[in-house]
């Protein structure tokens, strides 16, 4: 990596390339800098439920678009109440996962996040008679 311009070598892996130097491995921005793990403290056991802290934190981190910035005014969730308790969704299955999100009629007046996605088992989303602009992911089997 001596031969290569320090500016080169940062754009590359800023892109995720792969960047050689005579005797060493492939470095790339994987390698260097590791996805961090999610972490939600409204996760009991988190440790044997890491699906679920994924979910958690997915909904927390979306939580204040969604409530049009109202946040817990508008909904529960919090890393200080247990996940079961939190407003509109359901979980189920082994491993746990957010199955259903229902916060129909709960005066949402923010958008709807693209990160919902993120949910990779959740089977049903309801939105409806709230204030929210945006779309909602579709599933081509629906």
């Amino acid at each position: 990596m001596a031969s290569m311009r320090p500016l080169a070598v940062l754009a590359a892996l800023a892109l995720g390339l792969a960047v050689y130097a005579s005797d060493e491995a492939p470095t790339t921005t994987a390698a260097l800098w590791p996805k961090p793990q999610a972490t939600c403290g409204a996760v009991a056991e988190p440790d044997r439920h890491p699906e679920l802290v994924e979910d958690c934190a997915t909904l927390l981190a979306v939580r204040d678009v969604l409530a049009g910035g109202a946040g817990d005014a508008v909904l529960n969730w919090s890393a200080g109440t247990p996940i079961e308790q939190w407003v509109g969704i359901a979980i189920e299955g082994s491993p746990p996962r957010i199955l259903r999100l229902e916060l129909e009629r709960k005066g949402l007046t923010g958008s709807i996040p693209p990160e919902l996605s993120g949910l990779a088992d959740l089977q049903v989303l309801h939105l409806g008679w709230n204030g929210l602009t945006g779309a909602s992911r579709r599933n081509s089997a629906d």
